[in-house]
């Protein structure tokens, strides 16, 4: 569980992806309007496991995605646009070149796994 202040109150809870990289988040949605604790806490363990997985959200609205998204940082628009994507600032990737671009995870998730500062979300 990821607990907030002196109080203890429960944020959310986290398990391992790998003993190395990455966690599950349960107990949260994206959709909800989160505190600046929820959001400070989430940075954190961005930084400190590199990669968050918000499993069970359901179908995002491509405006919930990038408030969220916004919460840490500038989005950066990106270089093409697929034609099933809700949104030209949300790159979909998909190993089905008709549902998304393909032939990108080697340099995604090199960027992901070397990008210190700067988070990159995926839906």
């Amino acid at each position: 569980w990821c607990f907030a202040g002196t109080g203890m109150s429960r944020l959310y809870e986290t398990a391992p992806i790998s003993p190395e990289f990455g966690v599950i988040v349960k107990g949260l949605k994206i959709e909800d309007k989160m505190n600046p604790e929820v959001l400070k806490q989430i940075s954190k363990d961005l930084a400190k496991h590199r990669l968050l997985l918000f499993r069970g959200q359901g179908r995002l609205a491509a405006e919930t995605q990038l408030a969220f998204a916004n919460y840490f940082g500038k989005v950066e628009s990106t270089f093409y646009r697929h034609p099933k994507s809700p949104h030209r600032d949300i790159f979909r990737v998909s190993n089905d070149a008709s549902e998304g671009c393909r032939s990108v995870g080697s340099s995604c998730t090199f960027g992901l796994l070397t990008r210190a500062v700067q988070p990159c979300f995926a839906h």
